[in-house]
Protein backbone atom coordinates (compact mmCIF):
# COMPACT_ATOMS: atom_id res chain seq x y z
CA UNK A 1 0.00 0.00 0.00
CA UNK A 2 1.58 3.43 -1.22
CA UNK A 3 1.23 6.50 1.31
CA UNK A 4 -1.50 9.90 0.03
CA UNK A 5 0.17 11.74 -1.63
CA UNK A 6 -0.40 15.17 -1.26
CA UNK A 7 -1.62 17.83 -3.83
CA UNK A 8 -0.05 20.42 -2.24
CA UNK A 9 3.56 20.82 -3.53
CA UNK A 10 6.25 20.12 -0.24
CA UNK A 11 8.61 22.96 -1.68
CA UNK A 12 7.96 26.44 -3.12
CA UNK A 13 10.34 28.54 -4.11
CA UNK A 14 9.62 32.55 -3.64
CA UNK A 15 11.44 36.27 -5.65
CA UNK A 16 10.30 38.52 -3.86
CA UNK A 17 9.87 41.89 -5.41
CA UNK A 18 9.11 44.52 -3.17
CA UNK A 19 11.44 47.10 -4.22
CA UNK A 20 8.97 47.33 -7.02
CA UNK A 21 5.66 46.95 -6.07
CA UNK A 22 6.78 49.82 -3.01
CA UNK A 23 8.06 52.40 -5.85
CA UNK A 24 4.67 51.45 -7.58
CA UNK A 25 2.18 52.69 -4.73
CA UNK A 26 4.95 55.22 -4.15
CA UNK A 27 6.59 54.38 -1.12
CA UNK A 28 10.13 54.63 0.66
CA UNK A 29 11.98 51.62 0.08
CA UNK A 30 11.85 51.40 3.44
CA UNK A 31 8.08 51.00 3.61
CA UNK A 32 8.39 48.05 0.52
CA UNK A 33 10.38 46.29 2.68
CA UNK A 34 8.48 46.40 5.82
CA UNK A 35 5.02 44.95 3.54
CA UNK A 36 6.90 42.07 2.26
CA UNK A 37 8.21 41.06 5.54
CA UNK A 38 4.05 40.97 6.44
CA UNK A 39 3.42 39.46 4.05
CA UNK A 40 6.35 36.71 4.51
CA UNK A 41 5.21 36.32 7.45
CA UNK A 42 1.37 35.52 5.76
CA UNK A 43 3.01 33.19 3.30
CA UNK A 44 4.76 30.85 5.75
CA UNK A 45 1.94 30.61 7.85
CA UNK A 46 -0.30 29.65 4.89
CA UNK A 47 2.62 27.48 3.40
CA UNK A 48 2.95 25.69 6.92
CA UNK A 49 -0.62 24.98 7.17
CA UNK A 50 -0.92 23.45 3.68
CA UNK A 51 1.97 21.03 4.31
CA UNK A 52 4.45 22.34 2.35
CA UNK A 53 7.60 21.43 4.43
CA UNK A 54 10.40 23.25 2.30
CA UNK A 55 10.27 27.39 1.53
CA UNK A 56 12.69 28.92 -0.29
CA UNK A 57 13.33 32.90 -0.70
CA UNK A 58 15.81 34.62 -3.23
CA UNK A 59 15.76 37.70 -0.94
CA UNK A 60 19.14 39.17 -1.89
CA UNK A 61 20.35 40.01 -6.14
CA UNK A 62 23.18 42.62 -7.00
CA UNK A 63 20.92 44.72 -7.69
CA UNK A 64 20.18 45.34 -3.82
CA UNK A 65 23.52 44.98 -3.01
Amino acid sequence: MEPEKSKNPLHVFIIPDVNAAGKRKGLPVWAGHQRGYIAFQSITRRAWSLGITHLTVWALSRDNI
